[in-house]
């Protein structure tokens, strides 16, 4: 402490105006002052500045580090299921795929084929990928390829402890007090806990201040009680939620409700519809509703008809139809969903209302065996199988199963609202395509090369999605021979280009990762 009096001293006097105070330090401390003290190479204020930060460094050094304000949390070890980390190159092309202007295809590259070779990030590299998961992006694959280094490291970070499916942080010691006094999204995040956890009490807190909750913070509270959804939550979806005054609120209760088979809600969907809609001589037999009344309203069954081809009563029946689970149907007929949608495609009078029903009905219910069955009529109904939500409940195998159909009814590019259509299916097939479907692909762009340049945005839109998601086994067929005298070449020769040269680096990704 005396020597730092000294240094102050002399700083606030000026080095010029007196000596080099004599400083008493002993030790290693002592001689290491006097070596700067008695270096002729440095004039007085040099030597003042340079002991001051020796001096400060000195009594730093050795001192308790804070205690800690995160929780304690159980870390974890790897399973020892083979997993080992990858090579130094693979590494590098991890860093460049991580980089601001980096293509993201390259990253979603190098975690498919990361985790299929069941290979691990580096570590110096895993903090990166957690800030990459924490925006939503690839969170799976990359939950996988950081390990259980990435996965304790994720449980220190409030940013990342959401990433682990663990409760992201510790509840605060009321959570009435927690509830009555946090800002929108502090409260969404407590109600997301304690869903996961204590429903219970979940639904009590949001009950306790329904009333003075904003519109879209009631909506938000709803959307939340998806996590651990049981018939408990059906008296507060049903009687509260359902009777908001603002729709968005009741849309968000309505497909909550709809996910539970014994809800109030769902038999009363079934009720109205079950009796209008029979089956007789290897025919549908449909009768309309003669009203749309205050409940179906509120239920969402909308008065006026949005479709130029239904009538209002016809749409009231299909709104319902849509509302209900599709295998409702199958249970009441005995009939398989390809039967019934078979069968629905004889009836000249009711085609239209029913499969639109239906596939409204198998996109709310995320229903694979119905929208299997709708996909393998699509040459007879393809107006209704262009929404690519419809093949998000599908695996890889049954999407390009579902979409080869779908481009068989669709003649390929060969006008450009089907171009549109295909295009759209094909962004819904999100990982790596098989070689077949990649070859089909790649053919069917090759043959339209020749259609007039108004579908040349499509085609070139379908080139790129070959490079980022194609077999990388088909390079040779993609970088092979093209027709540069189409009419569409001189606008799509681009892509061509950049498809190729990314589906080489996809190709070096995967050599190096498996060297």
């Amino acid at each position: 402490m005396s020597d730092w009096k000294s240094i102050v001293a002399a700083a606030v006097l000026g080095s010029e105006r007196q000596q080099m105070p004599q400083l008493t330090s002993g030790g290693i401390l002592g001689v290491t002052i006097a070596a700067v003290c008695t270096d002729d190479r440095r004039n007085k204020e040099q030597k003042l500045l340079a002991v001051a930060a020796i001096l400060a460094v000195h009594s730093a050094a050795g001192a308790m580090a804070q205690k800690s304000t995160y929780p304690a949390v159980l870390m974890e070890s790897d399973n020892g299921e083979g997993w080992c980390e990858c090579n130094q190159k693979s590494a590098e092309q991890l860093n460049a795929a991580l980089l601001p202007k980096s293509d993201p295809g390259l990253l979603d590259q190098w975690l498919e084929c990361a985790v299929s070779s069941k290979k691990l990030a580096p570590p110096h590299l895993i903090p990166r990928l957690l800030d990459v998961a924490a925006k939503d992006r690839s969170v799976a694959a990359i939950m996988k390829v950081v390990g259980a280094v990435g996965r304790n490291l994720a449980k220190l970070n409030p940013e990342w402890q959401q990433l682990t499916g663990e409760q992201s942080s510790s509840l605060p010691e009321s959570i009435d007090a927690a509830w009555q006094t946090g800002l929108p999204g502090e409260r969404l995040g407590l109600l997301k806990n304690l869903r996961a956890i204590r429903s219970q009490d979940a639904r009590r807190l949001v009950e306790s201040t329904w009333a003075e909750d904003t519109p879209k913070d009631r909506q938000a509270f709803v959307d939340a009680f998806a996590i651990e959804l049981s018939m408990d939550d059906e008296p507060f979806l049903e009687e509260k939620a359902l009777m908001d005054g603002r729709k968005e609120v009741r849309t968000a209760a309505r497909l909550l409700l709809s996910r539970l088979p014994h809800s109030r809600y769902n038999l009363r969907m079934i009720d109205r519809a079950s009796a209008l809609l029979t089956i007789t001589a290897n025919d549908f037999n449909l009768e309309m509703p003669n009203e749309c009344d205050k409940s179906m309203q509120r239920d969402g069954v909308e008065l006026k008809s949005s479709d130029k081809r239904l009538g209002d009563k016809q749409s009231w029946l299909c709104q319902m139809i849509g509302f209900i689970n599709p295998a409702h149907w199958c249970e009441k007929f005995s009939l398989s969903p390809p039967e019934l949608v078979g069968l629905a495609l004889k009836s000249k009078d009711w085609q239209h209302l029913l499969l639109s029903g239906w596939v409204a009905a198998a996109q709310l219910h995320g229903s694979a065996p119905w929208i299997e069955a709708l996909f393998a009529v699509a040459a007879q109904i393809p107006e209704y199988l262009q929404e690519p939500a419809l093949l998000i409940h599908l695996s890889t195998e049954q999407k390009e199963k579902a979409v080869a159909t779908a481009i068989a009814a669709y003649g390929g590019f060969s006008t450009s609202k089907d171009s549109h259509r295909l295009t759209t299916l094909l962004l819904a097939i999100e990982a790596t395509w098989s070689a077949p479907f990649t070859r089909m692909i790649l053919d069917l762009v090759k043959k339209d090369l020749s259609i007039p340049e108004k579908v040349a945005w499509e085609i070139s839109h379908a080139i790129t999605l070959i490079g980022h998601r194609g077999d990388t086994g088909l390079f040779p067929e993609l970088d092979g021979r093209w027709d540069t005298k189409a009419a569409n070449w001189p606008y799509v020769y681009q892509q061509v280009d950049s498809a190729i040269a990314f589906m080489r680096e996809r190709r070096e990704i995967i050599a190096t990762m498996n060297s």
